[in-house]
């Protein structure tokens, strides 16, 4: 299985996962925020697999850079939107409130986006899956839009 497809699967558990996570009861939570924890895990490690059999080695460095910003900004943006729930110790305010909800299902809008990503936009696998597994048609596909129009794509193949 290619890394193409393993995002869009694992996106798709994610999804599922997070909404597993909404019913009201403790069992339905923990294994929705398990099945997404495990899907986030693959997903961290397929996406900048796939990062680094696409891009041209010189921009290397500076797309694992941004993966890794990206993954901080993300925790970042989670334990802000965490200031919106009751403070710690209101038992009556977390029976109350459904903040939660908005909490477990922010991340369903970048797994939803990264999921029309992979489905209508970037259909071709890395080039280096391509290539290892004899598809160079979709390599050379994926070379044109990513490598200069100037650079001979056949060269880049070998």
């Amino acid at each position: 299985m290619g890394r193409r497809k393993t995002i869009i699967i694992f996106n798709v558990l994610s999804i599922i996962g997070l909404c597993t996570s909404f019913i009201e009861k403790l069992a339905s939570i923990v294994i929705g925020k398990f099945i997404f924890g495990f899907s986030v895990g693959v997903l961290n490690v397929a996406g900048p697999k796939m990062l680094d059999e696409t891009v041209p080695v010189e921009l290397l460095g500076a797309f694992g850079i941004a993966t890794n910003v990206y993954i901080c900004f993300g925790i970042g943006l989670a334990t802000l939107i965490g200031v919106g729930l009751p403070e710690d110790g209101d038992i009556e305010g977390y029976k109350q409130d459904t903040f939660w909800r908005v909490v477990y299902g922010f991340p369903i809008i970048f797994c939803t986006l990264q999921e029309i990503i992979f489905l209508f936009f970037l259909k071709e696998d890395s080039i280096l899956f391509s290539i290892k597994n004899g598809n160079d048609l979709d390599a050379i596909k994926l070379i044109k839009r990513v490598y200069n129009k100037d650079e001979d794509h056949q060269k880049i193949l070998q």
